[in-house]
């Protein structure tokens, strides 16, 4: 019999397993209780590493150092025969070993040379292993993989055109410009020079488009957004916007959804990716449920497993899930943010590594085994703050998408359509400046974030998209009844943006003298004639600067 240990080392208690693991193997407990281990009881202890061991413990124990190296090509070939035959069947191949020969050539032409490049000259947002990268790549194949996309008749260059769509998202998917270093950019490049059998379209990047399963060819993200129209009553954040950026990481998560798989989107303070998930939760069918967590510095593991049992009932015997035959869906947000123990391990974080790697917990009061299942999760997370990464251990397991700043395009059409809800019951001329207010607004911001930077003194100025959004917000507080003119409108941003940018800087004379000379130059290229006039009627900035 095996006693199967399995988790992060910590000195505390792993120094009292030396006894255990010497030639008296006796465990001593703190009640001077003891516990001998019997000839034919063995220890098999499973770590990360041996950073908290001391030299009792590690010439006590036989290690076996288990690298990386081909390890994803054995996970492969368990893939091909689990997942990729059953499908030849279901789509009535002739020959179910023809798409799996297919996809392991495939495997073997992209896959050792991407990811040697991944490692020799690549930076994701947050660490990924090889074995992420390889489980990522089958997961969405996996996605892909349906008769309705390739049916018994698809030949093989269909076949690797959906392939490198996959590897395109598994491995550059988590790509950022890092340290000043584009890469996502330099993936674009590399992957269009080395990989010309499949041909992508010249304009844009490799992350533009996807493949029509209707047509066979590539199709840009862009195509897929749909516009849709905001009511005033209801708030901002309860409505999401897709724009050409979002339409890709929204497409992913409803994969990963369906195939109940974790994912997980990771980039800075303000990007939307919180709004980005709870726009999918909103949306969910009556068979799926949602539980949204938010995690802070204080969240314990005892807290944490009360909330994820909260929803669950029990099963037949020690099996626990959501009511009925409903699926549950765990978002985590702030993945990274509790506090780490002196030995660098999050607890809840491992109550989650745990869960999804052996599908159970522990009652920690009867100390028996919880089988929990139909849940899955889904989790943000910014590497700017908290812990900045997690246990690699977990990492591996979650599908890594970044997310980036929204581009210029994406912010006119997402602020667009709220103002343009919001103002249809407003007269003509206030619906006409709507446009010049949001443009003047995205240069305002533009004109601030590049103006007061982040410093060691003035760590706060960080302007990200909610700033933005607490403008608009405001906006749409305004009523036909008081806001009458074109004038009263445009006040009514001036005020706003001094609300949301001005009451954050740090002295009267910055801001008094680059605010309104920010505000000046955004409004002075798209909503002069109605703004400016009211800096010229103020002597304060006069005061100030003088």
């Amino acid at each position: 019999m095996c006693c199967r240990h399995t988790g992060d080392l910590d000195a505390n208690w792993v120094e009292s397993m030396n006894s255990v693991m010497d030639d008296s193997r006796l465990l001593t407990l703190p009640s001077n209780e003891r516990i001998r281990l019997l000839p034919h009881m063995k220890m098999i202890f499973e770590i990360r590493d041996l950073k908290y061991a001391t030299p009792a413990t590690a010439t006590r124990a036989g290690i076996l150092y288990v690298s990386e190296g081909r390890q994803w090509h054995n996970m492969v070939q368990s893939w091909l025969q689990r997942v990729v035959r059953p499908y030849a069947e279901t789509a009535k191949w002739k020959d179910p070993n023809q798409p799996v020969q297919w996809l392991s050539d495939l495997f073997d032409k992209y896959v050792p040379d991407t990811i040697f490049e991944m490692v020799k000259s690549y930076r994701h947002i947050t660490p990924l292993s090889t074995m992420n990268f390889a489980t990522t790549l089958t997961n969405i194949l996996e996605g892909v993989l349906k008769p309705e996309n390739l049916s018994n008749k698809a030949d093989q260059a269909l076949f690797e055109m959906y392939f490198v769509f996959a590897a395109i998202w598994a491995f550059g998917g988590a790509l950022v410009e890092k340290d000043g270093i584009d890469y996502r950019r330099n993936f674009d490049k590399w992957w269009k020079q080395t990989w010309t059998t499949v041909k992508l379209p010249g304009k844009g990047t490799v992350y533009d488009y996807l493949v029509n399963p209707k047509s066979g060819k590539f199709q840009p993200w862009a195509e897929l957004v749909m516009d849709v129209e905001y009511n005033s009553a209801k708030p901002m954040s309860s409505m999401f916007v897709p724009t050409a950026e979002t339409s890709s990481l929204r497409f992913f998560l409803d994969m990963m959804v369906d195939l109940r798989k974790p994912i997980m989107f990771v980039g800075g303070a303000g990007v939307g990716k919180t709004q980005l998930v709870k726009g999918k939760l909103a949306c969910l069918p009556e068979e799926v449920m949602s539980l949204c967590i938010s995690f802070n510095y204080f969240t314990d593991v005892v807290s944490f497993q009360k909330v994820l049992e909260s929803p669950l009932e029990k099963k037949a015997g020690v099996n626990f899930g959501p009511p009925g035959t409903k699926q549950l869906i765990y978002f985590v947000d702030d993945l990274n943010m509790p506090k780490l123990d002196p030995y660098e391990t999050a607890m809840p974080i491992s109550l989650i590594r745990q869960h999804l790697g052996w599908g159970h917990w522990f009652d920690r009061l009867k100390l028996t085994q919880k089988n929990i299942n139909n849940t899955q999760y889904v989790a943000c997370m910014n590497p700017t703050a908290g812990s900045f990464t997690i246990n690699p251990r977990l990492q591996r397991l979650f599908f890594t998408l970044a997310v980036g700043f929204p581009g210029q395009d994406s912010l006119m059409k997402i602020y667009g359509t709220f103002l343009q809800g919001h103002l249809k019951r407003f007269k003509e001329e206030i619906q006409e400046m709507g446009t010049k207010i949001l443009q003047a607004a995205l240069a305002l911001h533009d004109r601030v974030s590049s103006t007061f930077r982040k410093t060691a003194v003035n760590f706060h100025y960080e302007f990200t998209v909610r700033h933005l959004a607490n403008v608009f917000q405001g906006l749409l507080m305004s009523t036909p009844e008081v806001v009458n003119t074109s004038t009263k409108w445009g006040k009514l941003w001036l005020h706003e943006s001094e609300r949301v940018y001005a009451d954050r800087l740090v002295s009267l004379q910055v801001r008094c003298c680059g605010m309104p000379s920010s505000v000046h130059c955004a409004a002075g290229e798209h909503a002069q004639t109605c703004l400016l006039p009211h800096f010229q009627s103020s002597v304060i900035g006069d005061k100030c600067c003088a």
